[in-house]
């Protein structure tokens, strides 16, 4: 996820991408129904864990967190691709991802999520689209922050054995009603892994690598396994807490309409 990382993603950040990137992978997910934020004994002791071991000696602590931007790169079928995430609490975010042919930016302005084509004009997005931009700014730091700060909910889903690794499983359902399923490894606390749904069934993204920024450990490196392709995401630089500009998330000129509510 170029962050949540969607995270991605984290939200998916990095189905996020590829919906931008490779729009014939673009997942679809139904939403579930909404219910207020939660986080149940099983999942809190979880995100406890994982929290204290990406924070452990750091100064600053990932709830403080108010600005994240991320530059990068997206390997695909079709060549790298760029891109730079801002986000901002609470509920901002905007993707550029820099295409040959020019820049796609998909964004999140805290009420309403929007979209530039390369040599187009903006459009105001809706139905699916919308809420998979506004999974993202959910999203901000990435799903395991604060969650129920963000209208999320968060179960415990089980435990099992994936990829040689012992896990926990913890089910994130966001205010939009999207859901993710995260595998924390039962040795390190760290999330290894995200499941969601796509048109091809389920997919999966793992993360490969985690470097420190300020003392606090983030993700780097991603691979998406969903489709007929596959997907690496690269994190070059991460940055916390410098100014973003409020313009940058605004909505830029007249809007056309994009989608179905």
């Amino acid at each position: 996820m170029p962050k949540r990382m969607r995270p991605l993603t984290p939200a998916s950040a990095l189905a996020f991408a590829l919906a931008a990137a490779l729009p014939t992978l673009a997942y679809v997910q139904q939403p579930s129904a909404a219910a207020p934020a939660s986080v149940d004994r099983l999942a809190r002791q979880w995100l406890a864990r994982s929290l204290a071991a990406r924070q452990h000696g750091a100064a600053m602590r990932l709830a403080r967190i108010r600005t994240m931007s991320i530059a990068g790169t997206l390997r695909t079928p079709r060549g790298p691709v760029p891109f730079v995430v801002r986000s901002a609490a609470p509920r901002l975010f905007r993707l550029d991802l820099h295409f040959p042919q020019g820049v796609l930016t998909q964004a999140f302005d805290g009420r309403r999520a929007w979209q530039r084509p390369p040599g187009a004009a903006a459009q105001w997005l809706s139905g699916a689209a919308a809420r998979q931009v506004e999974d993202e700014a959910l999203g901000f730091v990435d799903l395991t922050v604060a969650p129920a700060r963000q209208g999320t909910r968060v179960s415990f889903a089980g435990s099992g054995s994936l990829d040689g690794r012992r896990y926990a499983a913890l089910r994130f359902v966001l205010a939009t009603g999207d859901a993710f399923t995260q595998y924390f490894d039962a040795q390190t606390g760290l999330t290894f892994a995200e499941r969601y749904p796509t048109p091809h069934g389920t997919g999966i993204e793992r993360i490969r690598e985690w470097r420190p920024v300020e003392g606090l450990l983030f993700p780097f490196e991603f691979v998406e396994s969903s489709g007929p392709h596959g997907v690496v995401l690269q994190r070059r630089r991460v940055e916390l807490n410098r100014p973003i500009p409020a313009a940058a998330f605004r909505f830029p000129a007249r809007a056309a309409h994009l989608g179905h509510r």
